[in-house]
């Protein structure tokens, strides 16, 4: 047997999402630009997909299929900005590097976060209406690190009432994960299937209605124009089933997760969460620093006995500088070399947190008997 709780770096593919892929791949492989009954039909599945993801947001607008959620922040703040031909961005300093990185192409303003991962609404308020050109402003519904849910119904708000600004939120740890939130006043939301059981390299991207972007990404004007290039048949297809069969039960994965806080506590004391309490953050996502034990060294540890976790985002995983959330959100530097994150799914069993909190009970004691120098 094994524990896989590193669900927020990728998710296996639920057996319906196979399922489909395979039956696009083996009888809907026609491409769905073309003008023949079997193209129409793709057609019609894939659009069926996006009225299950319309659904599943409760937003009025349209779904672009990408490449994942990386392609999805692109798309929407190089559109933004070019479109509007604006100068700043707004974001968060705790974003995926997918936000971050897109937003170092212009000006860019970084709100800071607390200590707990969360945003001051009262100074964003300020930036935003002290700041002229806002294009766009973008913030994370789920931080992928902590769990912290952003209050983006509020953010969207607040941008609205005192901008001509859009409002953009990576969804990528929220959809699915989190209770829905009202999207009257998102703009723009990305989602990615292979955090939501779906194979990798398929995501999407909402745009409200009546929102207009210039798109980045030009070709043969497939997705209306807004993201050029063949469809991935199968990987929508696969997206579709996985959004159908969702199986993510809120109070049923938060019970796991605070039953492996609570276990963690009581076999090291001296444990420290970094992020929100525990019941107030996302259900899936448990960031915790053993202090006096590197993470990487836990990390192995554990791996060998057949437990799968992380020392943050699978972006970062095998650089060596320290996570810039945990960084932003001001933790010193040894609090940030002993962080796990552990993050779970619908999926996950009470028997795979049984076996961790035996490994963390087996492991710890071992572990911290050896100093760092």
């Amino acid at each position: 047997m094994r524990a896989y709780l590193d669900n927020s770096a990728t998710t296996a593919p639920c057996l319906q999402a196979i399922e489909a892929s395979n039956r696009a791949l083996s009888e809907a492989w026609q491409n769905p630009s073309a003008a023949y009954a079997s193209s129409i039909a793709i057609n019609r599945e894939m659009d069926d997909c996006r009225n299950l993801i319309l659904k599943k947001l409760g937003g009025k607008g349209s779904i672009v299929f990408t490449s994942g959620g990386t392609e999805s922040d692109h798309i929407a703040i190089a559109g933004a900005m070019k479109k509007r031909g604006a100068r700043l961005v707004v974001t968060t300093s705790v974003e995926h590097p997918a936000v971050l990185r897109n937003a170092e192409n212009y000006e860019n303003i970084q709100l800071p976060v607390n200590n707990a991962c969360g945003i001051d609404l009262d100074a964003f308020e300020k930036v935003i209406k002290e700041n002229e050109n806002i294009g766009i402003v973008s913030c994370m519904h789920v931080n992928n690190e902590t769990g912290a849910i952003f209050p983006i119904e509020q953010m969207a708000k607040i941008v609205h009432e005192n901008s001509q600004a859009l409002f953009h939120s990576d969804g990528v740890q929220g959809f699915l994960h989190v209770p829905s939130v009202d999207m009257k006043d998102i703009d723009l939301y990305s989602i990615s299937g292979h955090k939501i059981h779906a194979p990798k390299g398929i995501g999407a991207l909402y745009i409200k209605n009546g929102i207009r972007i210039n798109t980045p990404v030009v070709g043969g004007g497939q997705e209306n124009g807004l993201r050029s290039g063949t469809e991935n048949t199968a990987g929508i297809y696969a997206l579709k089933a996985a959004v159908e069969s969702d199986r993510f039960d809120y109070g049923s994965v938060i019970s796991l997760k605070m039953k492996l806080y609570e276990g963690i506590m009581d076999i090291f004391p001296k444990a420290v969460v970094n992020g929100p309490d525990p019941k107030s953050g996302a259900a899936h996502i448990l960031n915790i620093s053993f202090p006096g034990i590197l993470a990487e060294v836990l990390l192995h540890a554990l791996e060998g006995e057949g437990i799968y976790v992380s020392t943050g985002s699978a972006c970062a995983a095998r650089q060596s500088h320290p996570s810039h959330v945990l960084k932003a959100m001001g933790l010193p530097g040894d609090r940030i070399k002993s962080a796990i994150r552990f993050s779970l799914s619908g999926y996950t069993t009470e028997e795979e947190i049984n076996m961790t909190l035996e490994a963390l009970a087996r492991q710890l004691p071992v572990l911290a008997r050896f100093k760092r120098r």
